[in-house]
Order: structure tokens, then C-alpha cells, then sequence
């Protein structure tokens, strides 16, 4: 596109939003931040905002418009969302995100994901053409669902109906299949361990470079008039996973790293140095005025969260880093100490030995243990976003975990002999008072406001851990140190 700010041949037509003299600025809109274009007096484009315009990444162009000033009615130019092709989509909560395709081989565009994170595959087709079928076929052995959440049991028994496929095998789609035409010409992927018995989900560093593609087939239109003979396209692309690790230069970036920071802002876990869960400021967000989050590393805006920020251990007070949320959760499941022990707190706060900060495969099992729990967690209560009291349901779990049950076969801690003895022991307590009234009163005086929908910023469905200490305490899902429940 070209568009002269000056010189041009013809006389400018009237706007559709201004009436004033500012039709020599063009101005670039990225989300809410605006960077003007104007013609100088030496007859250079003189650009403000410059801070700003040297933060883009290629991806943010996809997300960028271009109007005159004061014009804002009159979009010049913007990315043609929709475009045919391939589209790749993650969801956390009821927030469906797109992934931008490494475009570097564009004949098999590159997937980058974190583990065995379940992927909407979609299938655009361009203007006029109308799909018959559509085949998906993926070079590893997994599960093809209609919907976006991981069952606990086995995948093909919950809401959200999965299939299993052998490697390279067709999952095939027909204009006739209802859930089809609800996603869209889309289909839903995870990876399946093969060596597991029930072919559980995958999640792994690396895949060994999965292949998938689809083979559409279509009918087009010419001037109102449908082709009736059978059309095809087709195409592949790769699925990348990898270990993220904070020690690697230039500092690792990607949709990976952003999947990886949205799932644990959901579990709970803080960014922010000295405040460690709801207490703490996600990245990329202000907290009153303009106190932007700060880089451990550097001390210069955490402006993208699709960054493996690091420098956690060194890290001022108030500074965010990603690295800071992956050795959280690796000190709160790896540290056997009591509260009160040397150093516990240091465990607990991912700066002693017991954390490196590494996403390798050992930390994604930690990953898709806990987002299990919180997926089948939000499936059963997507219909509130904030949950500010404790659930009947989740107590009763709660207390039968306490008493060594569950599926994670946990050692007992706090039976109902114990609880007897400490009604007695404590002489103005009722004897009516039961483990379900503990345990609320705990999640009360620690997480605050129930299990999930708090943060800075407020963020529907994200667990709500206690921020007065690095000891994790209980929301929705509980970390492996604690006695899990997840309903």
C-alpha cells in the first residue's frame, strides 16, 4: 500500500470523523497505545512514541491499524484477520488466544507449544469456496476432542468427546457432523503417551518434531455458480515444544513462553519479587498510577509476557520475572520442610537449590498434574468466574484427602482422632465444630476471598493463593505439598 502524506495529485475527500487541519498525521494504534506519523517541515516523517514503536514484535503487526488523526473512523489499513489457511488456537478459562505460526518455512509452518497443551487446529478457507470435508491426520499418536478441557480419567469420557488415533491415521470431517459445524472446520489435539496404559496426554520437551496437516476438500463459486467437480487443498505444519530454560541468550520468547505464563498466573503463582500470590502484580500490568512492572534482569519495563524473563534470584523487591513463577511452583512441590525450618521459606520462594527456574520434562508433568486439576476444576464451575466462599463439595474432598483417600493416594494428616483431640484441647471450641468448618476457616484467614477470581489485575477464574507468606496456601487447586482437591 502506498499512501502520500504529501504531493499527491488529487485533493484530499472529505473524513468520515474530523473536521480539523491534522490530515498530515497519520497515526499507527496498537491496542491503546497510539504512535503519530507527521510530515515535518523538511519534508521527513518525523515518528513520536519511539520507546513504544521499538517493542513491536513482527506478531504485533498482526493487531496494528493505520487511520489518519483524528480520523479514527476511517481505518487505512489493518491485518486481514480471517485470511485462509491454518489457524492455531489456545484456551485458558473461557479465553480462547491465538498463536502466531513461525512462518520461517512457509510451506510447514511451525506450532510452538508448551508440552502436550491441548490445541484448536481450525481451517480457513478463502472466499467462495465451500468445504465438504476435511481430513486431519498428526504424525504422533493422540487424541482428536470437540472441546478444549483434559478429562481426568480418560479423555473420551467427559464433555468434550476425544478420539484416539494412531499415528498418522485420518480423523475425518463431514458437512454432516454436528460438532463440526460448531467449531468451525476445527478439531481439538493433544499428543498421547503410547508407552502408558490408557494412552494418557503427553507432555514433553520434545516431540521429535510432529507433523499434522489436513486435506480439504471444497466447492467453489464463479459468478454465483457452484463447481460441481471435487476440489482439494491440503498442507502441513509442525508442532515444536521445547525446555525453556532462563540460562539461554538472547533470552528465549515465544508463544511456548506466553501459554507457559498464562497457566501458572491461573494456578496462582506471582511474578512479583516479595509478593507471592493474589498479592502480586502480573507482567506486564500497573498497580496504581504508572508503576509498570519492572525486569529482575535489568530493571527495565516487563512489558511482554511472552518473554522468559529471568534474574529471579537477584531480584529487587517489587520486580517481576517468569523465571520467579516457575521456581515458586517448583519450590512449593519439591520442599519437605516445616513452615518454621532453616531456610524453608527460601524453598518455598524458589530461591534456594531446590528450584533452577528450568521447564524441562520433570516441571511439565508438575504443569499437566496441576492443569488437569484446574481444567476439570473450571469445567465444573465455568459458570463463575469468582468464587468468593468455599464450596460444600471441596471441603468434603478436602477432609477426605486428610484422611489419606483420593486419587493421589496422599499419606493421612489430619484425622478425625486428631481433630477430637484438639476439641478437647481447646476448651472454647464446640464440639460441633467439624474438619469441614477447619478447613473453611483456613481457606478464610489465608487465600482471603475463596478459591479463585482475584489479582492485579483482577483475573476471572485465576486460584486464589495467600500473599502474606511464600507457603502457598489454599485456593481451588492446592499445590502437591498440600493435600489436593480440585473441586
Amino acid at each position: 500500500m502506498i499512501y502520500e502524506l504529501s504531493g499527491a495529485a488529487f485533493n484530499t475527500l472529505d473524513a468520515f470523523s474530523y473536521g480539523g487541519d491534522k490530515r498530515e498525521q497519520l497515526v499507527f494504534a496498537l491496542g491503546a497505545s497510539e504512535i503519530r506519523a507527521t510530515l515535518g517541515a523538511n519534508g521527513q516523517i518525523e515518528f513520536d512514541n519511539l520507546e513504544h514503536l521499538l517493542t513491536l514484535d513482527p506478531e504485533d503487526m498482526l493487531s496494528l491499524r493505520l487511520y489518519s488523526n483524528n480520523d479514527t473512523a476511517n481505518i487505512l489499513w489493518e491485518f486481514a484477520f480471517g485470511i485462509n489457511g491454518l489457524h492455531v488456537d489456545y484456551q485458558i478459562a473461557s479465553a480462547l488466544n491465538p498463536i502466531s505460526l513461525d512462518q520461517t518455512n512457509p510451506m510447514r509452518p511451525m506450532v510452538k507449544t508448551l508440552g502436550g497443551m491441548r490445541l484448536k487446529y481450525r481451517y480457513q478457507p478463502p472466499a467462495g469456496e465451500t468445504i465438504t470435508s476435511l481430513t486431519w491426520h498428526f504424525r504422533h499418536a493422540g487424541w482428536f476432542c470437540t472441546g478444549p478441557w483434559v478429562e481426568l480419567d480418560r479423555p473420551d469420557t467427559g464433555p468434550h468427546q476425544c478420539q484416539y488415533r494412531d499415528s498418522n491415521s485420518q480423523y475425518v470431517q463431514s458437512a454432516d457432523d454436528d460438532n463440526d459445524n460448531v467449531n468451525g472446520w476445527a478439531v481439538w489435539w493433544e499428543p498421547a503417551d503410547t508407552t502408558a496404559a490408557g494412552l494418557p496426554v503427553l507432555w514433553e520437551t520434545d516431540m521429535g518434531g510432529a507433523i499434522g496437516g489436513f486435506l480439504a476438500s471444497y466447492e467453489s463459486e464463479t459468478q454465483n455458480v457452484t463447481t460441481q467437480q471435487a476440489q482439494q487443498r491440503n498442507a502441513e505444519f509442525l508442532i515444536s515444544t521445547r525446555e525453556i530454560n532462563p540460562t539461554i541468550t538472547p533470552m528465549l520468547q515465544g508463544p511456548d513462553v506466553e501459554i507457559l505464563e498464562a497457566v501458572l498466573w491461573h494456578l496462582g503463582l506471582s511474578p512479583q519479587s516479595g509478593h507471592p500470590g493474589v498479592e502480586g502484580n502480573r507482567i506486564n500490568s500497573a498497580r496504581g498510577g504508572n508503576q509498570w512492572t519492572n525486569k529482575c534482569s535489568d530493571g527495565t519495563r516487563a512489558s511482554r509476557r511472552n518473554e522468559y524473563t529471568s534474574g529471579w534470584t537477584a531480584c529487587a523487591r517489587n520486580n517481576v520475572a517468569l523465571e520467579g513463577m516457575v521456581r515458586r511452583l517448583q519450590g512449593r512441590t519439591l520442599a519437605t520442610c516445616d513452615r518454621g525450618g532453616a531456610g524453608c521459606a527460601n524453598h518455598y520462594a524458589g530461591i534456594s537449590n531446590l528450584s533452577d527456574g528450568v521447564v524441562g520434562n520433570a516441571t511439565l508433568g508438575i504443569i499437566k498434574m496441576l492443569w488437569q486439576e484446574y481444567a476439570d476444576a473450571y469445567s465444573s464451575h465455568q459458570g463463575s468466574p469468582v468464587i468468593n466462599n468455599a464450596l460444600a463439595g471441596w471441603l468434603t474432598n478436602g477432609v477426605v484427602l486428610w484422611d489419606g483417600g483420593g486419587v493421589n493416594a496422599l499419606p493421612a494428616t489430619y484425622t478425625a482422632a486428631e481433630h477430637n483431640n484438639m476439641l478437647a484441647a481447646a476448651d472454647n471450641q464446640p464440639a460441633t465444630f467439624t474438619r469441614e468448618n477447619l478447613l473453611d476457616s483456613w481457606v478464610q484467614q489465608e487465600a482471603g476471598v475463596g478459591h479463585w477470581g482475584r489479582g492485579h489485575p483482577q483475573t476471572s477464574y485465576r486460584v486464589s493463593e495467600g500473599g502474606a507468606d511464600e507457603f502457598g496456601s489454599i485456593g481451588m487447586v492446592i499445590p502437591p505439598k498440600f493435600s489436593r482437591s480440585h473441586k
